[in-house]
């Protein structure tokens, strides 16, 4: 389980390092873009584990 969440929290950090170097660089438009992406990918693992938790409560 602490593996399984350190791999995603790597992955979301490639992402948006990804996106804030190449992207970023060509419009300011575009930087905006690469933080929503990066918000939405955090929210969605929160929302993930937050799930998990709460299931395995309930069982």
């Amino acid at each position: 389980m602490a593996s399984q969440i350190f791999v995603k929290f790597r992955l979301i950090f490639r992402r948006s390092y990804f996106w804030n170097t190449v992207y970023s660089e060509k419009r300011s438009v575009t930087r905006l873009l690469s933080q929503t992406f990066c918000f939405l990918l955090i929210l969605r693992l929160l929302v993930a584990i937050f799930v998990r938790a709460f299931s395995q409560t309930l069982s």
